[in-house]
């Protein structure tokens, strides 16, 4: 079988020409053919792989790389984990795929990394969310799915985040940005939590 090359990537996030103090860190998904195993995942919760590391799925990263970051800081690691799923295809996830999402759960957990999931595409999920997304908290199907997660997953319904892609648009919306706005809070307060754990420890 041939590799599919990926690429793991850190972004700075920028207000103007001023960097905030946090990152996202960008990986592979967890599909059954290409994406990354277990060596590579603790790797990356660890702060091991450096920005632009190309993944091999079938040779994780070892000690033995010039590019694995033998002594990895605080700022290195992951402080919170979010998984993306596309709130139209709950019914029919992959068995393998959550197995390997309960994987990097375990990984997490083991580690203090709290986790939340970003439900994609909900405008999807209903008319009356499609017909006019202020309604995405209050639509009965939304919170359906968000249920259905929160239960595939055993991650608490609050950490099930439900945003819409931008897809149509062609221009910012206040909407669509409010919802993604709120989830990026969560995942923040998250993080501010695992720091604060790592101290008072």
């Amino acid at each position: 079988m041939k590799e599919k090359l990926v690429e793991y990537r850190c972004h700075q996030v920028r207000n103007g020409s001023t960097y905030l103090k946090f990152r996202l860190c960008d990986t592979p998904g967890l599909d059954d053919a290409h994406g990354i195993g277990e060596g590579d995942l603790e790797a990356i919760l660890d702060g091991q792989v450096p920005d632009r590391y190309t993944f091999h799925p079938f040779s994780p990263i070892t000690t033995d790389n010039p590019e694995y970051i033998k002594s990895p800081s605080i700022n290195d690691k992951i402080h919170c984990a979010a998984f993306f799923i596309d709130g139209g295809s709950v019914d029919v996830m992959n068995d393998s795929i959550l197995s390997k999402f309960k994987l990097l759960q375990k990984l997490a957990n083991q580690r203090g990394v709290p986790q939340v999931i970003l439900l994609t595409k909900v405008d999807q999920i209903g008319l009356e969310v499609e017909d006019n997304l202020s309604n995405l908290l209050h639509s009965s199907k939304v919170v359906y799915v968000v249920d259905q997660v929160a239960q595939l997953t055993g991650l608490p319904r609050g950490h099930v985040l439900p945003v819409k892609n931008y897809e149509k648009e062609t221009e910012l919306n206040e909407t669509v940005d409010k919802y993604a706005l709120l989830s990026l809070e969560q995942m923040l307060q998250s993080a501010d939590d695992f720091m604060y754990g790592i101290l008072d420890a």
